[in-house]
């Protein structure tokens, strides 16, 4: 009925699709084309210099393997799009992950792709930003028709050949409004990880425990990418005072139990703008092309985070970003009139 939300039945996933195609490459391997992989990147890599060895052999090596499930990976992807005739196939990340020949199959077939935002997209993201060449049918064949985004502050950074669509995010409003006010919420500051120098984020941790008043405590939060390793990666975490490692699985069960998020570059600082949360930003080297000063000036050490955070008090909520511009509001009632209006209703 008109009331309910937006379905489509018979939804498939291809996730299967990569491992038999795994599978078929490895007993009846393809023409390798190892040789001419390897002269192309490396003449990209020296055209664009600063990549070490080590990483070229990395990037070498995954474009390897694409090239080698890439045949049997079409095929199969052909046997499943004969079979379903999708009218709409929403693919995750299709534009950064190699997924060309399969997108121009579905258009082929009058299926329209969509790719809905995934995570932090912008003006430094080479996948959603192209030049005018890209424009040609038969390169933008390769592209999804359409991009689906959090809000009118991601769409408006891209150059995409294509309809780029603020719908918002439902998942997200519906963990907005039901989260506490941020008066309600305990006195905690979240420190989220991105990774890299896990010691020098340890040093901040018990550092940032250690200056704010003994009311306060600091939740740190692994990548998920570090969950399985994290007792050996912040073991010196363990046992410190007023330190504790965050497990929830949902990261805005996280966001939502508390005031103040400090992070350095990551969809997280968005999202925790949109819980209400004050946001603070370690400066790094990736601070520019990700979050630039949205957040206010990055800051370098514990004692300017803590700073700045007593300058407005600490129980102060957030007075950053316009958040609908971040979030769109109404998403779930967005995404049922954009269904009605390309006509996919079923």
């Amino acid at each position: 009925g008109r009331g309910a939300p937006p379905s489509f039945p018979l939804t498939r996933t291809l996730d299967p699709l990569r491992a038999r195609a795994e599978v078929r490459s490895r007993v009846r391997p393809p023409d390798s084309h190892a040789d001419r992989i390897r002269a192309i990147i490396t003449e990209l890599a020296r055209l664009l210099g600063g990549i070490r060895d080590d990483q070229l052999e990395g990037i070498i090596a995954s474009a390897v393997y694409a090239d080698r499930v890439s045949g049997s990976l079409e095929s199969e992807i052909d046997a499943v799009l004969d079979r379903l005739r999708p009218r709409v196939v929403f693919f995750d990340s299709p534009v950064d992950g190699g997924w060309g020949a399969a997108i121009a199959a579905m258009k082929r077939r009058g299926a329209r792709v969509v790719e809905p935002q995934h995570g932090w997209i912008g003006p430094g993201h080479g996948a959603y930003n192209f030049g005018a060449a890209m424009s040609r049918p038969e390169l933008s064949a390769e592209l999804p028709d359409e991009l689906l985004t959090f809000g009118d502050y991601w769409s408006d950074g891209l150059r995409y050949p294509g309809p780029v669509t603020t719908i918002g995010k439902p998942h997200f409003e519906k963990a907005v409004l039901a989260a506490p006010p941020l008066e309600e919420r305990p006195r905690e500051v979240l420190v989220v990880s991105s990774v890299g120098e896990p010691g020098k984020t340890a040093d901040f941790v018990i550092a940032l425990a250690e200056a704010l008043p003994t009311s306060w405590r600091v939740r740190f939060r692994p990548h998920p990418s570090e969950r399985v390793t994290q007792g050996e990666r912040y073991a010196r975490l363990l046992g410190v005072p007023r330190v504790t490692l965050d497990d929830r699985t949902d990261v805005y069960e996280a966001l939502a139990a508390t005031r103040i998020v400090v992070g350095v570059a990551s969809t997280v600082l968005f999202e925790a703008a949109g819980m209400g949360c004050r946001v603070f930003v370690r400066d790094t080297p990736y601070v520019p092309f990700i979050v630039g000063d949205l957040f206010g000036a990055p800051l370098e050490g514990v004692d300017r985070v803590v700073d700045s955070a007593r300058a407005e008090g600490l129980d102060a909520g957030s007075g950053g970003p316009d958040r609908d511009s971040l979030w769109a509001p109404g998403s779930i009632a967005a995404f049922r009139r954009w269904v009605d209006e390309r006509g996919l209703q079923p």
